[in-house]
C-alpha cells in the first residue's frame, strides 16, 4: 500500500507525491499492537524544503501526519500484491546479465558527442539510471537468493527486526509456516534497496557479503534524488554537474560491488547447507 500525499509547502507550492506505507504487524498478539511506523522524506519541488511525513499503519488502516507545512491531505493507494513482482524476479534470466547490459549501455551514453545543453540532460539521466540499475540488481539478487533457499530464509527471519518481532499463537504456527515465503517476500518488497543503511546489514547478516566502505553510494543516491525530484538541481538551487569520467568511475564502483556479491553467490552455490 502507498500513501498519496497532497502538501502545500510553507513557500506556497502545492504538490503531490506517493510514499510507501509500512506493513502492519499482522501477527501481533492484539490488533492494538499491530501498528508499524516510518518517517518518509519528500522534497518541495519549488524551494527544495525537506518535509517529513510520519506514517503509522495497522490492521485498522493508516494514519499520517506532516508537520511544519501550510496544509496536507492524504489517501491510501492500494497496489496489487507483490506476487507478480516476485514471479518476475524468478522467471527472468540472470539479473547479473541484466545489470551488465544496462551499465554497458550507460557507459556508451555517457560518452556520446552532443551539445553542451544536451550533455547536461543526458548526464543527469545517466547518473540516475546507473543507481537504478544497481538498485534493481541488489533487490532482485537478494530476494531470489533468500526465497529459493530455506536456510537463508530462516536466517533473514531471525535477523530482520520487523520479521523477528512477529509473534504467533500455536494455532497460527501451522498456517504461517505455509505462508512464510509470502510473508518474507512482502517484507522484502517494502525495502528500498538504494537505502544503504538498510541494505548493507541485510547483505552482511544474511548472505555474508561485506560491502565495506560504500560512502560513495550514499552520496550518489543523494545526487540521484536531486536528478529525479529537482531535475538535477540541489536544495540550494545549484545545478549538479557531471563529467563523462565521473560517471564512468561511478559505474566502475558499482561493478566492484556487484562483483563482490557475485563471488559470494558462487561460494553459496557450492555449499551444502
Amino acid at each position: 500500500m502507498d500513501i498519496k500525499l497532497s502538501i502545500k509547502c510553507k513557500c506556497g507550492k502545492y504538490f503531490k507525491e506517493s510514499v510507501p506505507a509500512p506493513y502492519p504487524n499482522v501477527m501481533a498478539e492484539s490488533a492494538r499492537d499491530s501498528s508499524s511506523e516510518e518517517w518518509e522524506e519528500v522534497y518541495c519541488p519549488e524551494c527544495g524544503e525537506e518535509i517529513i511525513a510520519h506514517i503509522v499503519n495497522s490492521i485498522y488502516g493508516a494514519n499520517v501526519d506532516v508537520p511544519n507545512v501550510e496544509y496536507f491531505d492524504w489517501e491510501e493507494i492500494h497496489t496489487p500484491e507483490s506476487e507478480e513482482d516476485i514471479a518476475w524476479i524468478f522467471e527472468t534470466g540472470t539479473h547479473h546479465e541484466i545489470y551488465e547490459l544496462s551499465i554497458s549501455n550507460l557507459r556508451v551514453l555517457a560518452d556520446l558527442s552532443v551539445s553542451d545543453s544536451q550533455r547536461i540532460t543526458l548526464h543527469t539521466m545517466v547518473h540516475s539510471q546507473i543507481i537504478a540499475s544497481l538498485e534493481a540488481y541488489l533487490a532482485a539478487t537478494f530476494i531470489k537468493s533468500v526465497l529459493k533457499d530455506d536456510d537463508l530464509t530462516k536466517k533473514l527471519v531471525t535477523t530482520d527486526s520487523e520479521l523477528a518481532k512477529q509473534r504467533f499463537s500455536l494455532k497460527e504456527i501451522y498456517s504461517e509456516m505455509a505462508n512464510i515465503k509470502k510473508t518474507v517476500a512482502i517484507r522484502l518488497k517494502e525495502i528500498t534497496f538504494h537505502n544503504v543503511s538498510k541494505v548493507k546489514p541485510l547483505y552482511k547478516n544474511v548472505l555474508n557479503v561485506d560491502f565495506g566502505d560504500i560512502s560513495w553510494l550514499g552520496k550518489a543516491v543523494e545526487i540521484r534524488h536531486d536528478c529525479t525530484h529537482r531535475n538535477g538541481y540541489d536544495k540550494e538551487g545549484d545545478l549538479r554537474k557531471f563529467t563523462t569520467s565521473g560517471l564512468i568511475d561511478l559505474a566502475n564502483l558499482c561493478d566492484g560491488l556487484v562483483s563482490k556479491i557475485e563471488e559470494r553467490l558462487i561460494e553459496l552455490e557450492g555449499l551444502d547447507f
